[in-house]
C-alpha cells in the first residue's frame, strides 16, 4: 500500500512538473522550508492513542476495542467492525505517505524520469526500513546528523529553485552533498570525543 500511495504521489508530482513550468519553484521552496523545520525540530513523542488519524478513523469507522487475532474486520451482531490491526495498517501507510511528501520533490530535483523515481522509492521502502535500528543508533551517536540532513534537504531545494536558470551538473551537486555530510559526521565525532574526555 505504501508503494501504491507513493506511486500515485509520484505520478501527480510528475504531471504537475510537466503541466506548469513554475512547479520547481514550489517544490524547491517546500524542500527549503522542510529543511528549516527539520533543523529546528525538537524530540517529541506522541502516544499512538493521541494520533489525529486514529481519532478520525474512530469517528468514521466502527471499531472493536481489542485485536481479533490477524483479522482486520469482524462481523458482530450482523454488523461489520474494523479491528485495531486495520487502523494500524492504514495509519502506517499514510504516515509513510507523509514522509514521502518531501522525498518525492527531492528526487525530482535529481531526475525527471518517473520510472527511476518510483524505483528509487521502492528500493528505499524495501531497504531502508530494515536499517531503522542502525539509523536510530546513528542519530544518537552523530548528534549533528539531523541538522546536517536538514542542510542537504535545503541544498536540494535550492538547486531545484535555480534549475530554471542553471542546470547544475550531477557530480557538482553530489560533491556538495558529500561535503556537507562529511562535515556533519566529523563534527559529531569531535563533539563525542570532547564529551568522553570531559566525562573521563
Amino acid at each position: 500500500m505504501a508503494i501504491l500511495l507513493r506511486g500515485i504521489l509520484i505520478a501527480v508530482g510528475g504531471a504537475l512538473l510537466e503541466a506548469f513550468w513554475w512547479m520547481p519553484f514550489i517544490f524547491g521552496t517546500f524542500l527549503v522550508i522542510t529543511g528549516i523545520r527539520m533543523a529546528r525540530h525538537t524530540d517529541t513523542t506522541e502516544h499512538p492513542a493521541d494520533s489525529r488519524i486514529l481519532g478520525l478513523m474512530r469517528r468514521v469507522l466502527p471499531l472493536t476495542e481489542d485485536f481479533r487475532g490477524a483479522s482486520m474486520t469482524v462481523k458482530e451482531n450482523g454488523k461489520r467492525l474494523f479491528t485495531p490491526l486495520f487502523v494500524a495498517f492504514v495509519a502506517l501507510a499514510f504516515f509513510d505517505l507523509m514522509f514521502a511528501v518531501d522525498s518525492v520533490p527531492a528526487i525530482y530535483a535529481i531526475t525527471d524520469d518517473p520510472f527511476i523515481v518510483l524505483a528509487a522509492n521502492a528500493f528505499a521502502l524495501l531497504g531502508l526500513r530494515t536499517l531503522y535500528f542502525a539509523i536510530a543508533t546513528s542519530l544518537e551517536r552523530f548528534i549533528y546528523l539531523q541538522p546536517t540532513l536538514a542542510i542537504v534537504l535545503g541544498w536540494v531545494g535550492f538547486k531545484m529553485i535555480i534549475s530554471h536558470w542553471y542546470h547544475m551538473p550531477p557530480l557538482i551537486s553530489l560533491a556538495v552533498i558529500l561535503t556537507i555530510l562529511a562535515i556533519g559526521i566529523l563534527a559529531s565525532v569531535r563533539a563525542n570525543r570532547k564529551a568522553e574526555a570531559a566525562g573521563a
